[in-house]
C-alpha cells in the first residue's frame, strides 16, 4: 500500500509533537487552584504551612479577582503585634535526575505597605519526602499591582539521584511594625521540564526530513 507523502510529513509532525509534549510535562495538580481542598479556603494538591503572627497573617484561596478561571490564592500579611509569617507549598511532584526545570506563575501586590519580602521556593525532596540539597528561594518583590508573569531566574535541576520530588511555594516575610501591611495574589502556576538539546535537535531533524520528503514527492 502506498502512503501519500502528505501522510507521512503529518505522521512525521505527530511525531515530534509527541516527543515534545512528553518532555513538557506540566507538573503541579490544580495549577490555577480551581479545585477546592479539604479545608475552608483552601485548595487541593495546595498545603498551608504557615498563616501565624502579627495582626494578620491570612492564605486562602478566593474568587475576588483571578488572573483567569475563577479562583486564585490570597496571602495577607500585617505587623503590628511581630512580625507575621505565610508559607503556601504545593504537594510534591516527580521529578527526574539530570532534566532541567522551569518554573512559573502570575503574580500581584495590590499592596505594599512597609517592608516585606515575598519569596517563592522550591524544595527537592527525596522518596520519603526529606529534603535533599539546598532550597532555592527567589524574591519578586517588585511585582506591582496588576498580574505579571514571574518565571525562575536560575537553573532548576535536582541536585542528586536521590531527589526524585520538588515541591514549589511561597512565603510572605513582612515586617513586625505597625505599618507592615502586604498582600500577595498567586495564579497560574506551572512547573515543567525543559526539553533537551537531544530533544529539540530531534524536532529539527523531523521537521527537515518532512519538508525534504516533501519536495523529494514533488520533483
Amino acid at each position: 500500500m502506498r502512503i501519500p507523502s502528505k501522510s507521512i510529513g503529518g505522521l512525521l509532525c505527530a511525531a515530534v509533537c509527541i516527543l515534545v509534549a512528553s518532555n513538557a510535562t506540566a507538573l503541579p495538580l490544580n495549577p490555577g487552584f480551581e479545585t477546592a481542598g479539604g479545608t475552608a479556603n483552601g485548595a487541593l494538591n495546595w498545603n498551608t504551612l504557615a498563616a501565624t503572627g502579627g495582626t494578620m497573617a491570612l492564605v486562602t484561596r478566593t474568587n475576588a479577582t483571578p488572573n483567569s478561571g475563577s479562583f486564585d490564592m490570597y496571602m495577607e500579611s500585617a505587623g503590628g503585634a511581630g512580625a507575621p509569617n505565610t508559607d503556601l507549598r504545593s504537594d510534591p511532584m516527580a521529578v527526574s535526575f539530570g532534566t532541567s526545570y522551569s518554573f512559573s506563575f502570575m503574580a500581584k501586590n495590590p499592596l505594599k505597605t512597609g517592608g516585606a519580602n515575598p519569596q517563592w521556593d522550591l524544595f527537592w525532596l527525596d522518596s520519603l519526602n526529606n529534603p535533599v540539597g539546598a532550597p532555592v528561594f527567589q524574591s519578586f518583590s517588585s511585582v506591582g499591582s496588576s498580574y505579571t508573569l514571574v518565571t525562575n531566574a536560575v537553573t532548576l535541576t535536582p541536585p542528586s539521584a536521590s531527589a526524585v520530588k520538588a515541591t514549589v511555594g511561597w512565603i510572605q516575610a513582612v515586617g513586625a511594625g505597625s505599618g507592615d501591611h502586604w498582600i500577595t495574589q498567586i495564579d497560574d502556576v506551572s512547573f515543567t521540564a525543559v526539553p533537551e538539546p537531544t530533544t529539540v535537535m530531534l524536532v529539527g531533524l523531523g521537521l527537515l526530513g518532512t519538508v525534504a520528503f516533501g519536495r523529494k514527492r514533488k520533483s
